[in-house]
């Protein structure tokens, strides 16, 4: 299993992660986003469930929220849930642009959003 390093703009900011190509025949499959609510990091067993989902065939996109782990933002740990729903829809905009990703087959895994949160 081989991942590499991503990295995208959100709004100015640079979002960093890993990006784990499935383990699949097909020139394109699904991917599945993830990244952790609040103020967990991805190093926080992130690893293994998208390696888990790419062994079964899947992309999978993984990224800290802005203001953590690896990505940028100031100020530092500062949790806004409302941020992390848009870091969310670049990473999706940005798992589009990857050649491996079947565009039309995409899910997310792991931020649960208050009733309301855009």
């Amino acid at each position: 299993m081989t991942r590499r390093d991503i990295e995208f703009d959100a709004e100015g900011t640079t979002l960093r992660g890993w990006f784990y190509p499935a383990e699949a025949a097909s020139p394109t499959v699904p991917v599945i986003v993830m990244a952790h609510g609040l103020s967990a990091v991805k190093e926080m067993f992130l690893d293994k469930y998208a390696a888990a989902f790419a062994e079964a065939g899947l992309n999978v996109l993984v990224f800290d929220n802005r203001n953590f782990g690896a990505s940028d933002g100031e100020p530092r740990q500062e949790i806004d849930p409302v941020a992390q729903v848009r870091d969310y829809r670049h990473a999706i905009t940005y798992a589009l642009t990857l050649p491996e990703v079947d565009r039309t087959r995409v899910g997310v895994w792991g931020r649960a959003t208050q009733a309301g949160t855009p």
